[in-house]
């Protein structure tokens, strides 16, 4: 030992530099995403459709066609198109809120379904830290996980009553697990891999597709290192070992591989039978301007006429929504990133795994933008997450060309330059991801609030979007199927955004047109700026005139 030795500082534990900047993230998403919170109006319309799942499963409704019996849970999992898993997690999370908030109220439930969102976003940075880690380094997992949990898509998403949090919290968990078992050869983490597999299938079906991927790198494996054909079965058979432990139960609860439309529609497809559309233009209404698409997602305006979407538009609403979700710039940081390192990360089984992952559901997503006519941003963000370290690893790359081809030493060493890159980056996202939530729906809330003391006993309540019955206080479910009825309140927005793929809107209208306002939002401003309206209509022929509403209906919506 010398006196250099002797006198140099000694070094900092590993874990300290994990938790410093864990922590720093930890405390950005957690300003962040309280900030949306507190600036939400209401949350997205499927939040409302988890909530009232959550609900049943702690108590579960009676049946519609016996109204002395109630439904058993298998029944409510049966009777819904979402899987349990994140209503089964807002439950959990609804047990101390409701306490705490004082029982089952619309508040109450729209704080549970929002922490379950931010708990997830929150759980979500240590697997992506350290899957980062793992593939590139601790500097490219700290910078990546960062700009993904500051993306304005995944900021808003995370903050609302959506699935999407937890789903990525699954999904990236499996793809975790099952990289420490490509990196150990261990088919323990192999089977827990499987495991975490089945838990993202039980938020969305796409949890799937890591499954699917793991088995292709597994596969790969017989050439990356020559694996036995022995080994791969065995591979193979503890992973799905791990997944069919957790989903069989829900598939036979069901009876077939999930209830989701599109996703039985893809099944039918890929049986030789024929791919219906999700979105049925109900209303004629203008649609949106030659290329643009309705916020959030993209779909196919001409599906109606029986026109089918095509290769070619779904190819561009896949890359004109994938660059919304990634915030335009994150793709093309990937693509440099991907090129320079290639030569050192394609015989990397942990990196061949987010590479598959990330193809797959990009595959996925064309096939139901070119069948159904449908893609959204939010279900881009597990493309985006497979990308992210890459745009993170080509930051200092970036830095390190700008210093040699451009830039003198003496203005900014590369290290500054790549802080400076990456902040400028994160800078930009956050005020773009603070937008308040869902602001322009306020009076839908006003509305249902409004609703709650003036409905009156036997009226009808018709509103499409859902918002104003639910704080209305129809948290579980509102009654359609009356006797016939003398009144009718229908919840009606004007303007531009008059929803025409919402097939109650036809019923609302129907009755809107022969009723009169008895309520309009805002309070204070003549009738005529309303932004939201509620119309009663009173009458002895509500059957007739129920009946001529359903058949101005598509016919995939006329009661069967």
């Amino acid at each position: 030992m010398n006196d250099r030795d002797v006198l140099s500082p000694p070094a900092r534990p590993e874990w300290l530099s994990d938790c410093w900047r864990i922590g720093f993230i930890l405390l950005l998403t957690v300003a962040t995403r309280a900030w949306i919170m507190q600036h939400t109006e209401v949350l997205s319309r499927d939040s409302i459709s988890f909530i009232r799942m959550a609900l049943q499963l702690e108590d579960p409704p009676n049946d519609p066609l016996q109204p002395d019996r109630k439904l058993s849970r298998h029944e409510v999992i049966r009777g819904t198109y979402q899987p349990p898993g994140y209503p089964a997690a807002i439950l959990a999370v609804s047990w101390p809120v409701r306490s705490f908030m004082g029982g089952t109220t619309c508040d109450s439930m729209v704080m549970s379904a929002q922490l379950t969102s931010v708990l997830a976003s929150l759980l979500l940075v240590l697997p992506l830290y350290f899957l980062g880690k793992m593939v590139f380094d601790r500097q490219t997992a700290f910078v990546g996980t960062l700009i993904f949990q500051m993306l304005p898509v995944c900021m808003q998403v995370t903050s609302d009553g959506l699935s999407d949090g937890l789903f990525l919290l699954t999904s990236v968990t499996a793809i975790w697990f099952a990289a420490i078992a490509f990196r150990r050869k261990s088919l323990g983490w192999l089977f827990t891999a499987g495991l975490a597999c089945g838990l993202a299938y039980l938020v969305r079906p796409e949890g799937l597709i890591v499954f699917m991927a793991s088995g292709m790198v597994i596969l790969a494996g017989k050439f990356r290192e020559g694996a036995r054909s022995r080994t791969i079965l065995k591979q193979g058979g503890v992973l799905t070992a791990g997944l069919l432990i957790v989903m069989v139960p829900y598939v036979i609860t069901i009876g077939k591989i999930t209830n989701k439309p599109t996703g039985n529609s893809l099944l039918r497809w890929l049986e030789g039978g024929e791919l219906k559309p999700t979105w049925i233009k109900t209303m004629d209404v203008p649609p949106p301007a030659e290329g643009v698409d309705l916020p959030l997602a993209a779909w196919y305006q001409d599906a109606a006429s029986g026109k089918r979407p095509g290769a070619a538009w779904a190819c561009k609403s896949l890359s004109l929504e994938f660059l919304k979700t990634s915030l335009y710039v994150t793709p093309f940081l990937a693509a440099i990133g991907l090129s320079l390192l290639w030569s050192r990360l394609r015989g990397d089984a942990a990196f061949q795994l987010l590479l598959a992952v990330g193809l797959c559901q990009a595959l996925l997503l064309w096939f139901i933008a070119f069948g159904a006519g449908y893609v959204a941003e939010r279900h881009l963000l597990l493309v985006t997450l497979c990308s992210i370290h890459l745009a993170a690893a080509a930051i200092p790359l970036i830095a390190e060309k700008m210093v040699q081809w451009h830039l003198p030493r003496r203005i900014a060493s590369e290290q500054t330059w790549a802080i400076f890159i990456a902040v400028a980056f994160v800078t930009v996202c956050i005020p773009w991801g603070l937008k308040p939530l869902h602001a322009n729906r306020a009076g839908h809330q006003a509305a249902g609030r409004w609703l709650a003391t003036h409905e009156q006993p036997g009226d009808l309540l018709i509103d499409p979007f859902a918002w104003s019955e639910f704080y209305a206080g129809y948290m579980r479910e509102c009654p359609r199927t009356l006797p016939v009825q003398k009144s009718v309140l229908s919840v009606l927005t004007t303007g531009e955004n008059t929803h025409p793929r919402l097939h109650m809107m036809i019923i609302a209208r129907q009755f809107a047109e022969r009723g009169k306002i008895i309520y309009h939002w805002p309070e204070n401003k003549p009738v005529e700026q309303a932004k939201v309206v509620i119309y009663r209509w009173e009458g002895d022929d509500f059957n007739a005139q129920y009946t001529e509403a359903h058949k101005k209906l598509p016919n995939s919506f006329q009661p069967k």
